[in-house]
């Protein structure tokens, strides 16, 4: 049962799917809260809050839940039934409609932040060659190397932006360049761990770019990584983990 994993306060992430099971939008997830839970199969959870404004959850809608535990991360959909408020905030009644299912990778969870960040357009020949060290034989260590030469080949012109969230599986960040859908880029910033300064350089697939709320002549990017390494994948999981923790224990002291 839900209630045999979850607890009151774990962190949610939904992502809508149709009648079909499939998913609405990829890019669309929402973060939320347990609020409560039933002895049957009944959730509340908050209603998710994105720039100042309530996440219109429909009842009937379906989603993919992603619950963070003390246990792992799990996986399971759920139907919206209701929505109410408790007090002063508002909350949402789900169904859960499937089994839990224990997922390996935590890369969904989405830290907010604000940091710079730089990153460059590949030309097409570029990344086709890229791709095919990778789909080698070659071991890692070697396709990094090649990687290297071929990049110290060319001059490359970085372009500066402002990161506004991170996850395991993507980031955000805003410039003042446009970029087209489908473009894939390399982007390089550094993580303050805790157990060291990190620095990455990934590449990722463009996968909308819009003009950015209030900031006039700047646009925002939102990239899905590839070809990324175990390791650079777990640093910036552990990362984000780290800042929620932190950001935790802050609350715990102030109520």
């Amino acid at each position: 049962m839900f209630k045999d994993i979850a607890s009151v306060g774990d962190k949610l992430e939904m992502v809508k799917i149709n009648n079909q099971g499939d998913i609405v939008n990829e890019s669309k997830r929402h973060l939320s809260v347990v609020y409560e839970l039933d002895e049957t199969d009944y959730v509340s959870i908050a209603i998710p809050i994105e720039n100042s404004r309530l996440v219109p959850l429909e009842i009937g809608t379906y989603y993919i839940i992603y619950v963070y535990s003390k246990t792992g991360l799990f996986q399971c959909k759920a139907k919206v039934i209701s929505k109410f408020r408790i007090q002063s905030a508002y909350a949402a009644q789900i169904q859960i409609i499937s089994d839990l299912e224990k997922q390996q990778r935590r890369q969904f969870f989405r830290l907010d932040m604000v940091q710079d960040m730089s990153f460059r357009i590949l030309m097409e020949d570029e990344w086709d060659e890229i791709k095919k060290l990778y789909d080698s034989f070659i071991d890692k260590t070697s396709i990094q190397e090649s990687i290297e030469q071929l990049q110290t080949k060319n001059m490359y012109s970085w372009q500066e932006g402002v990161m506004v969230d991170i996850s395991g599986g993507g980031m955000k960040f805003n410039s003042k360049e446009i970029c087209k859908e489908d473009d894939i880029l390399q982007v390089k910033f550094l993580l303050e761990t805790e157990s060291g300064p990190k620095k990455l350089l990934l590449y990722a697939r463009v996968i909308n770019c819009s003009e950015a709320k209030n900031l006039p002549k700047v646009y925002s990017k939102r990239v899905a990584f590839l070809k990324m390494k175990s390791d650079e994948r777990e640093a910036i999981i552990r990362y984000i983990f780290e800042k929620e923790r932190k950001r935790r224990n802050k609350e715990n002291r102030l109520s």
